[in-house]
């Protein structure tokens, strides 16, 4: 599998380019409106562009999938609720998209969005704009903070209850004299 992380350092926003070496197939998800670096990583990589998976509608920065659709045929996969006004594949909870060998398995997580989903593929969880690094998602930009929130809280209580789990390494060092130890 090939994974590539980008992240946009003006916005704190990331997008990944996932692709199956054998059969040179590739997504982008969540593209940033420059297109370019995803292309150009493509064809260092020698994987084509098939596919673009959005996690959610992008109220704070312009996304680069209508650049990808216009200009390069690509086909745009969100789910149904975000109710785009361009040529879209419908993703639904539960459902698996196939870029070659690789299976992306999608989960709805509503609560930044009506429509926000995450994508599990080979182990990873992109999360678009619900988990962050110390951080979860604003509930109130496209609904009532309120129900938002709940839509949040259950969504991240899901992803984190099916989180693949790792045994611990044994940590090393002096054991604290006082408080808190795994």
């Amino acid at each position: 599998m090939f994974f590539h992380q980008r992240v946009d350092d003006d916005l704190g926003c990331a997008s990944y380019l996932i692709g199956d070496e054998q059969s040179a197939e590739a997504v982008v998800v969540d593209p940033a409106y420059a297109i370019e670096p995803y292309l150009e990583e493509a064809e260092r990589a020698g994987l084509r562009i098939v596919r673009v998976l959005e996690t959610h509608t992008h109220a704070d920065h312009v996304s680069g999938h209508g650049r990808l659709a216009l200009e390069h045929g690509v086909p745009v996969s969100i789910h149904p609720l975000a109710g785009p006004k361009y040529p879209f594949d419908a993703v639904e909870d539960g459902e698996e998209v196939r870029v070659g060998s690789l299976a992306i398995r999608v989960l709805h997580t509503p609560g930044h969005r009506p429509e926000h989903c995450c994508y599990l593929v080979e182990g990873r969880l992109l999360t678009g704009d619900s988990l962050l690094i110390g951080d979860a998602a604003r509930p109130d930009l496209a609904v009532g903070a309120e129900e938002g929130a709940e839509d949040l809280f259950y969504s991240l209580r899901r992803l984190v209850s099916s989180w693949p789990t790792r045994p611990r390494s044994p940590r090393r060092g002096r054991r604290p004299s006082t408080g808190w130890w795994p």
